[in-house]
């Protein structure tokens, strides 16, 4: 039976990087790089990713 895998959260610096890159303007590339990313390491769950932002201070 395969065992769920527990959630490992990623490091500040490293989520501070993927959701620079989804803020570049210059390049769409670098935007889906991001997104890409930051959606694995949550787990495809946005509301996850907003509050790791906020609890990180990433965002307001």
């Amino acid at each position: 039976m395969a065992k769920k895998q527990e959630f490992k959260e990623p490091p500040v610096m490293l989520v501070q990087t993927w959701y620079d890159l989804l803020n570049n303007k210059d390049s769409k590339e670098l935007q889906k790089s991001g997104q890409d990313k930051l959606l694995r390491a949550f787990n495809n769950d946005p509301q996850a990713i907003a509050d790791y932002l906020k609890l990180h201070k990433i965002i307001e």
